[in-house]
């Protein structure tokens, strides 16, 4: 699994101290998978949409959107199972 985080912040963030840091934007995952197209899911790839749930909830809870978080986890689950059953590539990319 690859975890590409760009370099180019677009806005600092504010805490209520008053402290600021660079709001991340973008992130970029990509997975090359271990089974073949069209083949039943091996286990390292089965474990994959719990990892990237996992990803996108701390990212979420970074950006302030934790009411997201369930509905954002179901939609993710949903398209990476399908890409890793029905998808043809050799990779999968979140962004």
């Amino acid at each position: 699994m690859t975890t590409t985080v760009p370099a180019r912040q677009e806005q600092q963030v504010h805490d209520d101290a008053g402290r600021s840091a660079p709001m991340i934007r973008r992130c970029q995952v990509s997975i090359v998978r271990s089974t073949p197209a069209g083949q039943p899911m091996a286990s390292e790839d089965r474990r994959r949409p719990g990892q990237l749930r996992r990803m996108n909830g701390a990212l979420l809870t970074l950006w302030d959107l934790k009411p997201c978080i369930d509905v954002a986890a179901l939609v993710l689950t949903e398209l990476v199972t399908n890409a890793f059953q029905y998808g043809g590539g050799e990779d999968i990319t979140v962004t």
